[in-house]
């Protein structure tokens, strides 16, 4: 397992991922794991079990991590960073018509404002 914590998490969480790639990465991670462990899709044990046992979590949690992560390393920057003022900056002028595309800054949201009630709820 040490292989797969240092050197091919790591890889797969590399750059930004959409819901369509967390579902890929989330079969890539359990194909790796299952094999490391010696543990084939016939013996169908669930997943959280294989997690459980080998001791580590879930792909999509470490992904939401590095997002929080990254804002947090974005709005700690200094006022004139162009990452950071790229990323408050506001648009004039109207989206297009239909369902918008889900913007980075939009994901980011969501996730802190879920973040945020459950830990109202566990309180």
């Amino acid at each position: 397992m040490k292989v797969y914590k240092t050197a091919l998490k790591p890889v797969l969480l590399y750059g930004t991922v959409r819901r369509k790639e967390e579902n890929l990465l989330e079969r890539t991670e359990m194909r790796m794991v299952r094999w490391i462990a010696g543990i084939s899709l016939r013996e169908r044990r669930e997943s959280a079990d294989i997690r459980r046992m080998a001791g580590i979590c879930c792909i999509r949690e470490k992904a939401r991590e590095a997002r929080l992560r990254y804002i947090g390393h974005v709005k700690r920057g200094a006022e004139e960073d162009p990452v950071r003022r790229a990323m408050e900056m506001e648009m004039r002028g109207r989206r297009s018509v239909g369902r918008q595309r889900k913007r980075w800054k939009d994901t980011v949201k969501n996730m802190h404002c879920k973040r945020r009630n459950s830990r109202s709820g566990s309180q």
